[in-house]
């Protein structure tokens, strides 16, 4: 969920629709919440599972869509809302995209995991406003002593007054795991 006054409240999630998960976008404006479609970026199952808003007319809402249950099979699904229409905007990597922070049109994250071999890998972008970066990997840590094998991302969050980054997850190494935060 994403607010930017009393008024305007963002919500995504899923909703079967035709047999499969679809998007599904709620606007709060104060009085009552109302369903916003978004168009169809894949033929698939397609929830979302992050939104983020700069104000009612500056949204995004992320997600992805995967075939199977693997993670490596998984494609971005990045909405951005902006003069009253939704736009499907293409990430430079495919990943499982598990949150966006907006700071600003020209200044969005996104973050989820990647799969590389079967190991899941910290997934950050970031969006100048053009397109979508991959950002460097955030160093997997220890557990035990060991460096970890694996490091997922599962939400984020940013503050607009000094502009960091804040994201969680966990770091795997084989049957262990361990919580992780991370600043940037």
């Amino acid at each position: 969920m994403s607010t930017t006054s009393s008024d305007d409240a963002w919500a995504v999630g899923t909703q079967r629709r035709n047999g499969r998960q679809a998007a599904l976008v709620l606007h709060w404006n104060g009085a009552l919440w109302s369903e916003v479609p978004v168009p169809d970026a894949y033929p698939a199952d397609q929830p979302l599972t992050g939104v983020a808003a700069t104000s009612s007319a500056d949204v995004w809402a992320v997600g992805s869509q995967c075939a199977g249950s693997l993670l490596n099979l998984c494609h971005p699904t990045v909405l951005h809302y902006t003069s009253g229409t939704w736009q499907v905007v293409p990430a430079a990597l495919d990943a499982t995209i598990t949150a966006v922070v907006s700071f600003a049109p020209d200044d969005v994250w996104i973050f989820g995991q990647a799969t590389s071999s079967m190991t899941a890998l910290d997934h950050i972008e970031h969006w100048d406003g053009t397109r979508f970066t991959p950002q460097a990997a955030i160093p997997r840590g220890t557990i035990n002593n060991h460096p970890a094998s694996a490091l997922s991302l599962a939400a984020a969050d940013g503050d607009r007054a000094t502009q960091a980054l804040w994201a969680v997850g966990w770091v795997q190494d084989g049957s262990r795991s361990t919580h992780a935060i991370f600043r940037h």
